[in-house]
């Protein structure tokens, strides 16, 4: 999934295809530059499901 999201952000143009074009300035290959956008997007969606947790089950620390 993280593929596909990372695929269509590149695509469609917005924050997701910035980073990717920066990346790609910065000298990374555009596999490389794929591969950081997918890592950022993975942080993004462990951070939600985190804060959903914990907002879900206040009480787990």
């Amino acid at each position: 999934m993280l593929h596909i999201i990372a695929v269509c952000q590149i695509r469609d143009g917005g924050r997701g295809q910035d980073y990717y074009l920066r990346k790609i300035a910065e000298g990374k290959t555009p596999a490389e530059a794929r591969r950081a956008l997918k890592r950022r997007l993975s942080n993004v969606v462990y951070r939600t499901l985190k804060r959903d947790h914990h907002r879900t089950h206040p009480a787990v620390a």
